[in-house]
């Protein structure tokens, strides 16, 4: 078996192994928050609901796992941030997280737009956050003249690098500088890991916004892709 082959053989048992993994340590840990158009919450609530949901979680500052709770729980944070990179595996977790009722189906909007509009984006049931690689992003921004590219990492981070026509929007300001926006906005939202990405969309979600995506790539990634742009 050639080097090429085996290390394709090898690459889809690391992907079994991982989604398998990653299955095992969230089954448990269903939302019983589902997001719903009909509950969309106020700044107030959407805010305290962001704020509560990071707490002991890798983007909390006070983040300190201790003990074999702690160590077992920082690997399954560390495991799908990884896994959440990759085609096959993303797949997975975007499957996942709407069984968990944390992805929202376009159909489901109620707010009014024009008829071609509506016709346009509601063509099919699309579940939102949409996750992009790279290239799709790269694709999305030929497409869309209008897109707006989310950075939510802290300022001193987005000040040293980030990608260009990226804006940069913390997570503790992301209610107050999103909630006066229109809704319709098309957003991609990039960050230095899954979690903050993941936890951006669904707090839009609740504030009743619809085009959300986040890219797949962690900011250090895409930048090497890109060239760090300052």
């Amino acid at each position: 078996m050639g080097k090429e082959k085996r290390r394709t053989v090898v690459d889809f048992f690391v992907v079994l192994f991982v989604i398998g993994l990653t299955f095992f340590l969230f089954i448990s840990k269903r939302s019983s928050e589902l997001i719903s158009r009909s509950a969309i919450m106020s700044p107030e609530e959407a805010h305290q609901d962001l704020m509560k949901r990071i707490k002991n979680t890798p983007i909390d500052p006070t983040y300190s796992p201790k003990g074999v709770l702690g160590m077992i729980n920082d690997f399954s944070f560390r495991l799908l941030d990884q896994s959440s990179q990759y085609k096959v595996s993303n797949v997975f977790i975007h499957w996942w997280n709407k069984k968990q009722g944390s992805l929202l189906e376009c159909f489901l909007c109620t707010i009014e737009c024009d008829k071609e509009e509506k016709k346009k984006w509601e063509r099919d049931e699309i579940d939102y956050p949409v996750d992009l690689t790279w290239q799709e992003l790269k694709k999305k921004q030929r497409e869309e003249t209008s897109l707006m590219m989310i950075d939510v990492r802290r300022k001193d981070l987005f000040i040293t690098s980030h990608l260009p026509s990226s804006v940069n929007i913390p997570l503790n300001q992301l209610v107050d500088q999103m909630f006066t926006m229109d809704r319709w906005t098309e957003i991609v939202l990039v960050g230095e890991n899954y979690w903050q990405t993941k936890l951006t969309g669904e707090t839009l979600l609740k504030l009743n916004f619809h085009r959300i995506h986040r890219l797949m790539d962690p900011i250090h990634v895409a930048l090497k892709k890109q060239g760090a742009y300052r």
